[in-house]
């Protein structure tokens, strides 16, 4: 068999360079090259070069890492870490509103791979960046020289802060939070980025009371009470349940609870009774052993103890009761 060896190629890429001692190539270090190099004459075992001439592989140049690929998001300020030099390194630091420790990443010396991500410490997360949603009405979220107009249903009152006194005017004695008159709940801050993640905070949490219902009343319960000043109630008020005429009875007291959801008030019944200020009807007379007449029966002095009885000629017990017209 003939003794062949692999010439060198005709042409030399980029990136190879020939020791002048030993006669091996190798990468060009000095250029930034890495790698190992070697002179081919074949692809595989039984795969031949296209057009029977020997080539140089196994040399790429070094190329900067990628940005941390970091899903949108605005907590880490990453904008040092565009293009990592091989060796180099950067600060990644939590953006504002967001706070928590910041770490540096760095790009391998010997980085050939594009797209290749920057490193950071496995005991460090991205995740260690929490957002601090600031108060949108003090400084630094509010500019020197602007004043914050405080949204509707939301006010300042003063801090229970030691040092901060009755009528202390003080900034930081009057920076607590609360929800305004009508309103119910826990004020907080909520904090949105837009796609230059530029910061807004909107005041949340105050959510609007419902004013109360009157009940819903059905059959005798219809005719019996009168919740007409119950129709709309303002959460923690109150209104009067009163006896339908003919019915009589001291009214009671609803209550509306404070709540955001639609709701009748708490009420209970009052009492009412039928007064006996029906008119004389034959068969019937008002009697204690005497008979009197419709004038002395419908005369707001009756005190006078006595009852119904069924008139000479008719006979039963006699009863009072009330009804609405139309009614039995």
């Amino acid at each position: 068999l003939p003794r062949c060896f692999c010439p060198d190629p005709p042409t030399v890429e980029p990136g190879y360079v020939k020791d002048p001692v030993t006669g091996a190539w190798r990468c060009d270090f000095d250029n930034d090259w890495r790698g190992d190099a070697r002179l081919i004459c074949r692809e595989g075992p039984t795969q031949c070069l296209a057009g029977e001439v020997s080539k140089l592989v196994g040399c790429k140049p070094l190329v900067a890492c990628a940005a941390p690929d970091l899903g949108g998001g605005c907590a880490l300020d990453v904008s040092t870490c565009a293009a990592v030099w091989p060796g180099g390194g950067c600060r990644m630091t939590c953006r504002l509103p967001f706070k928590g420790p910041g770490t540096i990443a760095t790009c391998p010396e010997d980085n050939v791979d594009v797209g290749r991500p920057l490193e950071w410490p496995p005991s460090w997360s991205p995740d260690m960046c929490v957002l601090d949603c600031p108060d949108p009405s003090e400084p630094p979220t509010l500019p020197d020289g602007w004043k914050y107009l405080m949204p509707v249903g939301y006010r300042k009152e003063e801090s229970t802060y030691p040092g901060c006194g009755d009528g202390d005017d003080q900034l930081d004695c009057w920076d607590d939070w609360a929800c305004d008159v009508g309103l119910i709940g826990s004020p907080d801050f909520n904090c949105s980025f837009d796609g230059e993640c530029a910061l807004s905070v909107d005041p949340v949490g105050c959510i609007e009371l419902v004013p109360c219902s009157a009940p819903v009343l059905e059959g005798e319960d219809n005719c019996t009470y009168d919740v007409s000043d119950c129709e709309s109630v303002d959460s923690g008020g109150t209104c009067q349940v009163r006896c339908r005429a003919p019915f009589a009875g001291q009214p009671t007291t609803a209550t509306c609870s404070y709540d955001t959801e639609p709701r009748s008030v708490r009420w209970s019944p009052p009492a009412c009774e039928c007064p006996q200020t029906c008119q004389l009807q034959e068969g019937y007379e008002w009697s204690n052993g005497l008979h009197w007449t419709q004038r002395q029966i419908d005369e707001p002095a009756q005190g006078r103890r006595g009852d119904w009885t069924c008139a000479e000629g008719f006979t039963g017990v006699a009863q009072w009761r009330c009804s609405l017209p139309g009614g039995e």
